[in-house]
């Protein structure tokens, strides 16, 4: 009896262990800003893009020079209202697909490896309430549930 409660016991461990190999990290973010805008996104179609932005940097064009998340829907403000969709690796991501990368510099940028974000709104101009789960490679994750400030642009895309 004695061998299989051991065996069962260093089972048990060897799960936990790998469980805690496993988990990933969270990004620390609590004072961060989040603000969305229009671009001009792939072929030149329209995206909503939200920023997770440090203090320090939150009042920097868009997107910021310094380091910052960036999740690209592609879709217009007006067709958002309530809009649910995975995160597609950028790798690997076709036109219609959000993606999302976190950036140290605006053209130095590593993709998510997946994830999900939800946003609605309760007009075309206001704010965005954006829920946001993505993982990196590295077994980093940032999950938000906050209020993006909407900073429209006048775009002509296409």
């Amino acid at each position: 009896m004695q061998p299989r409660f051991v065996s069962t016991l260093l089972s048990a461990v060897s799960l936990a262990t790998i469980a805690c190999e496993h988990t990933p990290t969270e990004v620390a973010i609590a004072d961060h800003v989040i603000v969305a805008t229009n671009r001009c996104g792939a072929a030149d179609g329209p995206t909503v893009e939200i920023y997770v932005i440090p203090p320090a940097n939150s009042g920097d064009e868009l997107p910021p020079s310094a380091s910052h998340f960036r999740i690209v829907i592609p879709t217009t403000r007006i067709a958002l209202g309530s809009f649910s969709m995975p995160i597609t690796n950028g790798s690997t991501a076709q036109l219609v697909d959000a993606t999302a990368s976190r950036c140290s510099s605006n053209s130095d940028c590593q993709f998510a490896s997946t994830g999900a974000i939800k946003v609605s709104s309760a007009s075309d101009d206001g704010p965005l309430d954006v829920e946001l789960h993505m993982l990196f490679a590295n077994d980093q994750s940032l999950t938000i549930h906050r209020t993006a400030d909407w900073r429209p642009r006048s775009i002509r895309c296409g």
